[in-house]
């Protein structure tokens, strides 16, 4: 993966406000934070942001802070000084393990699994057709953005 878009927060709550108003793919954290402690941050993002991968970002190198990182949600933990290839290595691999892992969906009772193509509202089996299911993979590919009818029609039916 390459070509990734930051956003910057100077504080915790930029960052949380961040959260709540962006579609955020992944989160470097650093614990020390000026306005709140990391830790507690990165726990209320996991509570309340499980779908966004979080790697630490500090220059806290002893292990119980490690730990207490890797503990409290984060999926890696990154020490300064550090080399820019080697985040750049484990952004992606946190990525790739993270978007993997981001089979199934659920939306109310609907539940969707798409590595095993099933659709289940309430529990009980959906039968779509092969047109209904792509256009539902691309609205699931594309929560929380505006596609213009066309742009919807190009996508479900291959013309784009």
């Amino acid at each position: 993966m390459t070509g990734h878009k930051g956003l910057t927060a100077f504080t915790g709550r930029e960052a949380l406000s961040a959260l709540g108003k962006k579609n955020i793919d992944l989160l470097l954290l650093d614990i020390g934070l000026p306005d709140m402690d990391g830790f507690a941050l990165m726990k209320q993002i996991s509570e309340d942001y499980a779908d966004i991968p979080v790697i630490c970002v500090t220059a806290r190198d002893e292990v119980p802070d490690r730990v207490k990182g890797l503990k409290g949600g984060a999926e890696d933990y990154i020490v300064k000084p550090f080399a820019m290839e080697e985040l750049l290595a484990r952004i992606n691999v946190v990525l790739r393990r993270f978007h993997r892992e981001q089979n199934i969906y659920h939306i109310r009772d609907v539940e969707v699994d798409l590595a095993g193509a099933v659709v289940k509202k309430g529990g009980v089996p959906v039968e779509l057709t092969n047109r209904e299911y792509e256009l539902l993979k691309i609205l699931l590919a594309n929560q929380n953005i505006a596609l213009s009818r066309e742009r919807l029609l190009d996508l479900a039916w291959g013309r784009a």
